[in-house]
């Protein structure tokens, strides 16, 4: 078995969350993205209540700009949504994205990713998994998470002083995911160097490519391609 196949303990939990969700009604497997916000937990969301996130959903649905006040007094804003995808920044500098993903027999999982961070500088994310009344699902088996070797250049002397100062720099890893409003896919890219000092940031350029690692949702899972320079 290869280590990015799934473990036999979570294909049993996958697949007894597929026979559920197959069991459920058509019309709950129906709803889509915005259905799925307005019920998301409040433990997921804890800045917007259920009568903030309905006001964002009915003013994007009239085409008017969909912003309101948090519960911490900042603003919250839709960037996008389809159907099956939506972008919102939840307060200044922080982000959720939920995308709808297709199993077999017209069910779904959600796909969480929240993100935080300085847009411009570089974020964090993290994600998660869940059946369409948001209980969490296994991570392991529906992707794998991107490590900074994901982004070493085919050069790359790791065996280098400035590469080991690289590392010594890079206390905390940090990476942005993002999906895709247009397909079923996830890209992640490494951000860690986008907080070095300038003169790390340009050693650290010669040893990693500044660019997005794709996945692409198959089978139940993302499964990963190469890094590709943006």
């Amino acid at each position: 078995m290869s280590k990015n196949a799934p473990t036999m303990t979570v294909m049993v939990i996958l697949m007894v969350h597929l026979v559920l969700a197959a069991a459920m009604s058509a019309a709950a497997q129906a709803q889509d993205v915005a259905e799925l916000f307005l019920k998301m937990p409040d433990t997921q969301l804890v800045l917007l209540n259920e009568a903030s996130r309905k006001t964002l959903v009915d003013m994007h649905r009239a085409g008017e700009k969909a912003i309101v006040n948090n519960e911490m007094g900042g603003m919250a804003e839709i960037w996008k949504m389809t159907d099956d995808y939506l972008w919102l920044e939840t307060s200044m500098g922080n982000f959720i994205q939920i995308r709808r993903l297709p199993l077999v027999n017209h069910t779904y999982v959600i796909c969480l990713i929240t993100s935080v961070g300085i847009v411009r500088q570089g974020q964090d994310s993290r994600v998660e998994f869940f059946t369409t009344d948001w209980t969490p699902l296994p991570t392991e088996g529906m992707y794998r998470p991107a490590t900074m070797r994901d982004f070493l250049r085919a050069d790359a002397d790791t065996t280098s002083e400035d590469f080991k100062e690289i590392c010594a720099a890079a206390d905390i890893d940090l990476f942005h995911y993002k999906l895709s409003p247009d397909d079923l896919t996830m890209s992640v890219r490494y951000n860690t160097p986008k907080y070095f000092d300038q003169a790390l940031q340009e050693k650290a350029n010669r040893f990693f490519i500044d660019g997005w690692k794709v996945y692409t949702w198959r089978n139940g899972r993302f499964e990963e391609s190469g890094v590709t320079a943006k």
